[in-house]
């Protein structure tokens, strides 16, 4: 950002907003940045206080789930409960079956954050981006895909049928031609789960244009 006369300019990517924003409406934003992250702190710490256990705090690296969740939200993830379709889940992706998968080498250590979609025993497929459960095809509103995609992306919206085994869960990433998922590198065990989304906070960019900028991740 510079200063252009009382006005500032933004810069996001490769565009630039000049004359709409004064450094007064970015104080305006910092402090509404500030008060939520007040008030986010205060009531982690009261569930803390009050609960034993295990919450976790992190920032979303990945445009996996786009635009559920914004690429630098900061989420709040609680104890995993019982487990249910449609929760974003905190998880370990490495098992025993997908160790010498590229996609987990490469992210060794790293936690993802995906969709639960497929429970224990359930058959899963896909067509043409159509998820189908024991042959239903599930809505999803919030599922998203690219105008333009990487060949082998489109060919990700299509998965031949697979049973989900007893204890795992089948996940994907709301942006799914961004995502990689139990299409990649399987079913995930509930002892891999390590928390669930409470909820999260819109980036400062979010907050200051008003919209996330989602769209550059899709």
């Amino acid at each position: 950002m510079s200063e252009n006369t009382d006005f500032i300019i933004l810069k996001q990517g490769d565009v630039e907003i000049q004359g709409k924003y004064t450094k007064d409406d970015l104080k305006r934003v910092s402090r509404k940045l500030e008060i939520a992250a007040s008030i986010g702190l205060i009531i982690a710490l009261l569930l803390l206080a009050y609960v034993k256990f295990n919450f976790h705090i992190t920032h979303t690296a990945s445009s996996s789930m786009v635009p559920t969740l914004s690429v630098s939200d900061i989420g709040i993830y609680g104890p995993v409960g019982e487990v249910e379709r449609g929760d974003i889940i905190l998880f370990d992706p490495t098992t025993e079956w997908n160790a010498n998968i590229p996609v987990i080498q490469l992210y060794n250590g790293t936690f993802f954050t995906k969709r639960v979609i497929g429970l224990p025993g359930e058959r899963v497929r896909m067509e043409d981006g159509v998820v189908y459960i024991n042959d239903e095809p599930l809505d999803e509103p919030y599922a998203v895909y690219s105008n333009n995609p990487e060949p082998y992306r489109v060919e990700m919206r299509t998965m031949a049928e697979i049973t989900v085994p007893e204890g795992c869960y089948f996940v994907m990433g709301d942006n799914r031609d961004h995502s990689d998922d139990s299409r990649v590198f399987g079913v995930i065990p509930r002892e891999n789960i390590t928390n669930t989304r409470i909820f999260s906070f819109p980036s400062l960019t979010g907050l200051l244009l008003g919209l996330a900028n989602d769209d550059q991740f899709i």
